[in-house]
């Protein structure tokens, strides 16, 4: 299997999800769509949901922006950092959300008060994609675009810091990375880092407005790495 991008339709021709997919399933950067058409959630998906980005109300207005919790038993990935906003677009709450299960193991936002309930009722019903979290695990694509050549190679010094590891292609490796102008892919579960080596496929991800920034990624990397749930 491998990861391509798709534009995917419910049975009577709605489109319910446009983006990387890996197995047929959302994988990576893309987006999910709300009945009426209007975004429900856009950033980067793992098995499970969003794991970093974006949740709309069904009116078009941000509801959430940042990153969420990895899930790997019951219940949907949760937002726990991040921007929260009413649905007249008014932001009335910024930091680390407070979330517990109930005895079924569902996942609850207690902090903020008002966040509601983690899947509002409006909501698409997107089990078909993210029923089962044991089919490619907790692991999830993004994409990096570090700019020059000093910044690429401080940003691979960041990776292997933290405990990635090259997956070279072919002649296309750590040098070539260092020195290329295209994205960097990074498997963030197996946490292993490689070349985009396809003008299309690198076009493909700037044309959506689906990619990482260095700052974006190193603090998602920290939010992800330092998650406190109670």
């Amino acid at each position: 299997m491998k990861d391509e991008w798709k534009r995917i339709s419910s049975d009577d021709g709605r489109l319910m999800y446009e983006g990387f997919t890996f197995g047929g399933k959302p994988h990576g950067a893309g987006t999910t769509y709300y009945e009426n058409g209007n975004k429900y959630q856009e950033g980067v998906f793992d098995a499970k949901g969003l794991a970093y980005g974006r949740e709309y109300y069904p009116n078009g207005n941000v509801r959430f922006e940042g990153a969420y919790s990895i899930q790997k038993g019951f219940g949907p990935n949760y937002p726990v950092f991040g921007t929260c906003y009413d649905e007249k677009g008014n932001e009335y709450f910024y930091g680390e959300l407070t979330v517990r299960k109930n005895h079924a193991g569902f996942p609850k936002v207690i902090k903020p008060e008002g966040f509601g309930p983690v899947v509002l009722k409006e909501s698409p019903d997107l089990k078909v994609f993210f029923g089962d979290a044991n089919e490619i695990g907790s692991a999830y694509i993004c994409y990096v675009r570090p700019r020059g050549r000093e910044v690429r190679e401080a940003f691979l010094e960041f990776l292997e810091k933290n405990g990635f590891v090259c997956e070279e292609q072919e002649e296309l490796g750590r040098e070539f990375m260092t020195g290329s102008r295209l994205p960097i892919k990074i498997d963030f579960g197996n946490k292993v880092y490689s070349p985009v080596n396809s003008m299309i496929h690198s076009t493909l991800i700037a044309t959506t407005n689906r990619m990482f920034t260095v700052g974006e990624f190193c603090m998602f990397f920290e939010l992800w790495s330092s998650l406190i749930i109670v």
